[in-house]
């Protein structure tokens, strides 16, 4: 037992950029194709306060930050299964909690791609 759960900690490891060592944020055991709420955070990249600005505590958003918030919005009419519960967006990341109803693999069929072996296309 104690090979198996090392191997699966260093497995785990992977390097970020060809230099540090990060372990997987997944809860170990836990099935990530079944139903339930999920937290959520997205960083853009470097940091960049592209989203907007903290104002007198409220958040103001800028453009990129509206057409952010559109699009996350739009993930309840592109995805049945799919909700947001509650979300964030502050200048630099968005948080979401989404609740997915669902006990079959959330498919990404916008992206041509898909968890369904009936539908991957042969190598």
């Amino acid at each position: 037992m104690h090979n198996t759960v090392e191997t699966h900690c260093n497995a785990s490891l992977q390097k970020f950029k060809n230099i540090f060592r990060i372990p997987t944020n997944r809860l170990p055991g836990w099935d990530y194709l079944s139903s339930g709420y999920y937290f959520v955070t997205i960083c853009t990249y470097k940091k960049k306060e592209y989203f907007g600005e903290i104002v007198n505590g409220k958040m103001n958003l800028s453009e990129i930050g509206k057409v952010t918030e559109n699009e996350l919005l739009k993930t309840e009419q592109i995805r049945q299964n799919v909700k947001i519960d509650e979300y964030g967006i502050m200048p630099n990341h968005v948080h979401a909690i989404i609740v997915i109803h669902n006990t079959n693999a959330v498919e990404t069929s916008r992206r041509d791609v898909s968890t369904n072996k009936w539908q991957l296309r042969p190598n």
